[in-house]
């Protein structure tokens, strides 16, 4: 039996306290928080070997993290606008309030500090068994179990997630032949996810949000909570042979996914509030609120998908040459009920995708040149399909709609919302997915090169670019264009039909590029020591970086679908990592990583344009783009702060006999306690031309302080 266990450890003395953000510092707050409550623990154990020698082997694993992790978090209105203040004001009426601003801490101008702790558990079960029936034959079983949670003392967030998932794998190996392999193999997942808040229960259980002045946010998130069941299933058979220099293999895969969930948006309520004034007398602009079924599930469909493939590999001399075709066929939801025709199935699809590669050995194997082009397509998760049952028009699932005071269907701030029984007269708002949604399919093609240097030494150049099609975007179908302003932005104005309010509609219009260069530069451990250098430039660039978005309208303008292009979310345009490790005298170790990388990017924008360009009753566009100096600011113009950090681990192992083994060591991550910051909505919008003096001041941490960490592995 051969085994290992380890343990992590780190606490609030090995911690740094959280900073103050620059905006903080701009208006003279001290928002930095001691670290009084910070404890990481991470231990586990793992034991393999043979129950029959050469025929029946184990192996289990078992991991458990635990962590308790402080964070800050900000109300930014000041003076009379004081969300902070607003709120106390009320509570002195309407007590129940006050427990929307637990925990913050007011500061002298009016904003408000808190700090928080999320708590998080997470286990890891493993376990492995492989039996050899015969020379020829391998079944192998594979279980993994995860449970998780994650629980917040800031309640307008996600403060309560739960999920348990368990997989289960069982595949048989057999040599056929001489010349031929088949793996058989079948896959079973079931994921069951909750994603709560802490608020329900409470007396005020609906978002509020302040739309002037710092556009805080109090509440609980509109959307949860949210209930899911997935349950998985694959089947798969790949058959490879041999013969001369082709090495050849075909194989077939089958998957089913059922999705079940409890999914509400908007249950309680979200209220939008244009002024002090409004809070205080319970006058929203607007709300928006859901009518509809809210028992689970109140989606439960299946999609399923069938692939063919082919690939043969084949070598002569120096040369090596791929190439292969994937069919793959989806079958989606169909016989569904909805008030439009178009809403009644989810199309089907079927791809083909065909892949090329080679590989050139030069210099006698010393060098080699890389290759490769093809064709990948991106299955649609099943949550997108959700809201088209969700929200179908057909009673009482009317959707979440937006209305104003007076209104049919508004319902005050704090007075119980009768979901299940919309009253009459009611316009719905209902979704469905375009009857020519596609996939998502990309072209991908690479080429690299990489040459040994000598003495463990190599270095190489690797070039990636990509381009994708047929990405998910979000329109409202039943809006009217109102034309475009001077500068070129897109408005709205009235709905084309009277019978419904929102026609959310998925469409595959999303385009997507990436281009990217790799130098790097490595030396394996040779003489006590190793190295390894990678720089990427990279550029990624899309018209629209959501993956599933549920429920907002992510298209600007329909007919110009290039007026979103630009950077995406995730661009990263220089990145460093260099990593090494040296072997010390009298078994000393030492280690370490450097990583550089450019902030993401972030864009201009205009809340004040926004209230003229997308109107009411649409109220469901994306923020639209700012104008400075006269100039329309293109979308993620901006970027924030770059990150740097430097990470060293110093151990020590000793041995024990035969087999066994003690490391011990201390690690510092963000050695040189490096923090970065990001910008927040507020200082980054123009409300109709009006350019705040903290623009581009960044507001919140996106990089963790200093934290020593000690630990150990026993090996035998």
């Amino acid at each position: 039996m051969r085994g290992s266990a380890f343990a992590f450890f780190r606490d609030d003395s090995m911690a740094e306290d959280l900073p103050s953000s620059p905006l903080d510092d701009h208006f003279g707050n001290d928002g930095s928080r001691p670290v009084d409550e910070f404890d990481t623990q991470n231990y586990g154990v793992s034991i393999g070997g043979p129950f029959k020698q050469d025929r029946t082997h184990y192996y289990f694993g078992i991991d458990q993290r635990d962590q308790d992790i402080p964070f800050t978090r900000s109300l930014r209105s000041t003076g009379a606008n004081s969300t902070y203040d607003l709120i106390m004001q009320r509570a002195q009426n309407e007590p129940a309030f006050a427990a929307l601003v637990d925990g913050f801490d007011r500061n002298a101008d009016g904003s408000a500090t808190g700090l928080f702790l999320r708590s998080v558990s997470n286990q890891i079960l493993f376990g492995k068994l492989d039996h050899q029936i015969s020379d020829a034959n391998l079944i192998t079983l594979r279980a993994n179990f995860t449970d998780f949670e994650r629980e917040s003392s800031y309640l307008d967030e996600e403060s309560l997630k739960t999920e348990d998932t368990l997989t289960v794998i069982a595949s048989m190996t057999s040599v056929i032949g001489s010349r031929g392999v088949n793996e058989f193999r079948i896959q079973s997942a079931d994921d069951n996810l909750d994603r709560l808040s802490k608020r329900v229960g409470t007396p005020i259980e609906a978002q509020v949000r302040f739309r002037f002045a710092g556009f805080d946010s109090v509440g609980k998130f509109d959307f949860l909570p949210i209930f899911v069941e997935e349950s998985q299933l694959q089947i798969k058979n790949d058959f490879s042979y041999l013969f001369g220099a082709h090495d050849m293999k075909f194989g077939v895969d089958y998957s089913k996914d059922d999705l079940a969930q409890l999914f509400a948006g908007s249950r309680d309520g979200r209220y939008d509030f244009n002024s002090p004034e409004d809070f205080l007398s319970n006058n929203a602009n607007r709300a928006r609120i859901w009518f509809g079924d809210s028992t689970y599930p109140n989606y439960d469909e299946t999609q399923a998908a069938l692939a063919f493939y082919g690939q043969d590999s084949l070598k002569r001399d120096n040369l090596t040459l791929s190439y292969g075709l994937r069919y793959t066929s989806t079958d989606n939801p169909d016989g569904l009920e909805h008030m439009e025709p178009d809403g009644r199935q989810i199309p089907d699809t079927e791809n083909l995708a065909p892949r090329f590669g080679f590989a050139l050995a030069q210099d006698e194997g010393r060098s080699v040149i890389r290759g490769g082009i093809g064709f990948f397509f991106g299955r649609t998760p099943t949550l997108l399909f959700a809201n088209q049952v969700q929200a179908n028009g057909v009673p009482p699932n009317y959707g979440r709609i937006t209305v104003r005071p007076g209104q049919n269907g508004y319902v005050d701030l704090g007075t119980p919302i009768d979901n299940e029984n919309p009253p009459p007269g009611i316009i719905p708002a209902i979704s469905y997915v375009d009857p020519a949604f596609d996939d998502a399919q990309t072209l991908r093609a690479s080429v690299g090169w990489e040459r040994e240097l000598g003495n463990g030494w190599s270095a190489g150049v690797d070039a990636v670019y990509a381009e994708a099609s047929g990405l998910q975007r979000n329109t409202d179908w039943n809006r009217q264009f109102g034309g475009y302003d001077e500068y070129g932005r897109p408005m709205w104005g009235g709905r084309i039909r009277d019978d419904v309010a929102e026609i959310l509609v998925r469409q595959s219009r999303g385009e997507s590029e990436y281009q990217a260069v790799t130098l790097k530069v490595n030396r394996r451990f040779t003489g006590r020591y190793q190295f390894g250098a990678h720089y990427t430039w990279g550029k990624d660039r899309d018209t629209d970086s959501n993956e599933r978005s549920a429920t907002g309208v992510t298209i600007s303008d329909t007919g110009n679908l290039d007026y979103d292009w630009g950077l995406s979310d995730r661009d990263i345009k220089h990145r460093l990592v260099v990593t090494g490790m040296i072997q010390l005298p009298a078994d000393f170790q030492i280690s370490g990583i450097l990583n550089y990388q450019s902030g993401y990017p972030y864009t201009l924008v205009d809340s004040g344009f926004d209230r003229v360009a997308c109107g009411f009753p649409i109220f469901n566009c994306p923020d639209p783009y700012a104008i400075m100096d006269g100039v329309l600011v293109g979308r993620n113009s901006e970027r924030n702060e770059s990150i740097q950090t430097v990470d060293v681990r110093v151990g020590k192992f000793f041995r024990f006999g035969d087999g066994l083994r003690l490391d011990v060591f201390v690690e510092a991550f963000n050695l040189f306690d490096q923090n970065s910051f990001g910008v927040g909505f507020s200082q980054r919008n123009i409300n109709n031309g009006n350019v705040p003096d903290t623009l581009g001041i960044p507001s919140f941490l996106t990089t963790s302080p200093r934290q020593l960490q000690i630990g150990g592995r026993f090996s035998f």
